[in-house]
């Protein structure tokens, strides 16, 4: 019955095509060989500017749908948002950090932040920008933190008013003003900054406004026209990911060019009259780079004698490099930070990080920081200035809020304890647990989770599994300021730390990309899997959300593993995998590297075995609730429109595939970290309805859809 179903749904919109929809407009991907195969798409209209008005209109009846969906769940969205807001307001809400004679804080006014300052001889704060206030003519606004100039008279402010993550930069006099005035000196930037030793000059990277691929790195003088702007680097490629930064030395700009497996530093010294920019180190395949100046020299962070890389230090540009730090068996360096006395690097050892740190010049005596719990969140903040021994941390866990902390690295001990879960009284209510889990081909894959100790029955509970497994990116144990209210309900939630990403290293992100990427999936799947045979979730009660490539990772799991899962979630996914590897514009190295050619016919052939686009197929699919914006340049919202429309089109079950598409907002949302918590109210209502009604009908009528069914 459901096969006949489908098949006069299809029939009916063939018919229905001819005068409700655009004609047909396939997309063709080739391969080296064009005999060997041709990709044609027939949701490829969807992405199609010249349709524009009807797309407008399929998004605006998508996002009705969506809403009609959820307007039985108000009262449950309302709770959310204030649990949710209460929790955020208990992490701390202010952040002090000293630079160069001046105390600085940010503290947020509403979705915004807001920057202050003060001299250390006075108690008066100053402002410096009110992100609020500037945002208030805008639908989108995201504002990074200030670049003050060397003579503390000036800031520069980097704004995105689109979504695009493209930035212009402002202007602000920091006067004794109480409303501080901007004045616009350059658009179409990546937001990075870089002052010059003048305080007149700056340096930028811009981008195309278009695909936001770095045209080249900049001098600007300050009150002159754009067009007058020195290039000092061009870009000739898209395969390169260019940062800009300033040695902790201030002495030097940093040039990174970075791909997915090499990079290339280019160094500019600001104390020259004239400076010019000159190699550091070459590109060379397989070989990483990540450099910073201390005022005794360079130090060097690269994988070029060890894959988990190690720590080097040249007193010059010409000095031989030293080793001072090489990471234990088991244990990766991910990072460096470089203080006026003090060397500090985060090591991650069995996926858990650790911070250790020394003295300059003694590397050879190296201390060890100690944390109270088992796995956490760290990162380092120095907000206390170069010249300060006391290293300021932001710290959290599973079950423990965000805290900022200092350590005393010149006494080796704490000025602020970081709180334990095991010595917080609410979190004692709550259990962690870091699990190996064995899956198909023997590796174990890690896995943190956190479930109320009151609210768990074995077999019986609702679960939350997450992933990412991409690009090397290692997903953090972090307090639950949202899915605290899942746990609160019942659920157990879970976070599979699959290979492509960085949790054990190097070779645990090589073992889930390119021809190695179904490893992600299948470690997913298994592991949701094993958590049900294990107890920690009812095989019926099992749910899924993926951001981003997480996205990805959830819907291709759910192409192979349907039943898994009673409902899903996809956040700003991935999904169109073909489309975007075959684009020149979004095509870059990096990507390639990540994913695959599909110019090569293997990897094409591999690539769509499980693109989660090319492989919905006839089957019954779990209910599913896609999130995206209409502004992100990472992963364009057509994605996910044409994903609805073919799950829409294959699905045998009577489950409800609902898309919810922002307006004027981007990949990370109109709000910075409160986008994440906006959009996980959302999910966390639809996961909860979904948990309480035994079986989902479609509240949309096929009929209804046809425009999103395929034409002809």
């Amino acid at each position: 019955m459901n096969i006949i179903r489908v098949i006069l749904g299809i029939l009916v919109s063939y018919i229905a095509s001819a005068t409700i929809a655009p004609p047909l407009i396939p997309t063709k991907v080739q391969a080296a060989n064009p005999d060997h195969v041709q990709h044609i798409d027939h949701y490829a209209w969807l992405a199609d500017n010249r349709y524009q008005d009807e797309i407008e209109q399929i998004i605006q009846k998508e996002n009705r749908h969506t809403q009609h969906f959820l307007a039985s769940e108000q009262a449950l969205r309302q709770q959310l948002s204030n649990e949710i807001t209460t929790r955020s307001q208990q992490r701390p809400i202010e952040l002090y950090w000293s630079d160069n004679g001046y105390n600085y804080r940010r503290y947020n006014q509403g979705y915004h932040p807001v920057f202050e300052r003060k001299s250390i001889q006075h108690s008066h704060w100053h402002l410096i920008v009110d992100g609020a206030q500037q945002a208030k003519n805008h639908a989108y606004y995201q504002l990074n933190i200030p670049v003050i100039s060397p003579d503390n008279q000036l800031a520069l402010i980097a704004e995105d008013i689109i979504g695009s993550e493209n930035y212009q930069i402002s202007l602000i006099h920091l006067d004794k003003s109480t409303t501080p005035e901007t004045t616009l000196e350059v658009s179409n930037t990546n937001g990075e900054i870089v002052w010059g030793k003048n305080n007149r000059t700056f340096y930028y990277l811009q981008q195309a406004p278009e695909t936001g691929n770095i045209i080249g790195l900049y001098r600007h003088i300050i009150g002159l026209p754009q067009s007058e702007d020195h290039l000092i680097y061009q870009q000739n490629s898209t395969n390169s990911h260019l940062s800009i930064s300033l040695s902790s030395s201030g002495q030097y700009l940093i040039l990174d060019l970075n791909k997915q497996d090499s990079s290339e530093i280019y160094t500019l010294d600001l104390m020259q009259s004239n400076p010019e920019i000159t190699l550091f180190v070459p590109e060379k395949i397989g070989y990483e780079y990540y450099l910073d100046h201390h005022n005794d020299g360079f130090y060097i962070k690269s994988n070029h004698n060890n894959t988990e890389f190690e720590l080097f230090y040249a007193k010059d540009k010409q000095a031989k490099w030293q080793t001072v730090y090489t990471p234990h068996k088991g244990s990766t360096l991910e990072s460096f930070t470089l203080l006026k006395h003090w060397v500090i690097i985060k090591v991650r050892n069995h996926g858990v990080p650790e911070l250790y740190y020394w003295s300059i010049p003694h590397h050879s005596k190296v201390e060890k920081i100690l944390f109270p719990d088992p796995n956490y969140l760290v990162s380092i903040l120095h907000g206390d200035g170069y010249d300060s021994a006391h290293l300021t941390l932001r710290y959290s866990a599973l079950n423990v809020p965000q805290s900022i902390v200092k350590f005393d690295l010149h006494q080796r001990q704490w000025l602020d304890m970081p709180e334990s879960g095991v010595h917080n009284t609410e979190a004692q209510h709550y259990q962690t647990e870091y699990l190996l889990i064995p899956v198909r081909d023997g590796i174990s894959v890690p896995v943190t989770l956190i479930y109320k100790k009151s609210h768990f029955k074995k077999g019986k509970n609702p679960l939350l599994l997450t992933g990412y497994g991409a690009y090397g990116f290692s997903m953090q144990p972090v307090y639950g300021t949202a899915y605290r209210s899942l746990l609160d309900r019942g659920f157990v939630y879970a976070i599979a730390h699959v290979r492509g990403g960085g949790e054990l290293g190097l070779a645990w992100h090589t073992q889930g990309s390119r021809q190695f990427k179904l490893n992600s999936i299948h470690d997913f799947i298994d592991v949701a899997q094993i958590l049900q045979l294990k107890g920690y979730a009812a095989p019926d009660r099992t749910y899924a959300l993926g951001e981003s490539a997480g996205g990805l990772l959830v819907a291709a799991a759910v192409n192979q593993a349907p039943q898994l899962f009673r409902a899903v979630v996809l956040q700003v996914p991935f999904l169109d995998m073909l489309a975007a590897l075959g684009n020149p514009m979004t095509k870059t190295d990096s990507e390639v590297a990540e994913w695959g050619d599909i110019s090569q016919p293997e990897e094409y052939q591999y690539i769509k075995s499980y693109s989660p686009y090319e492989n919905i197929q006839p089957q019954q699919y779990p209910s599913i609730l896609i999130m995206t914006a209409q502004q992100d340049q990472r992963v364009p919202f057509w994605e996910s429109l044409k994903y609805a429309a073919k799950i829409r089109q294959y699905n045998l079950a009577d489950s409800a595939i609902l898309l919810n598409i922002e307006s004027n907002s981007g990949h990370s949302g109109r709000y910075g970290g409160a986008s994440r918590q906006i959009r996980n109210i959302t999910a966390y209502t639809f996961l909860l309805k979904a948990d309480r009604i035994a079986s989902q009908s479609h509240l949309i009528p096929r009929d209804t859809l046809i425009y999103n069914k395929e034409k002809q």
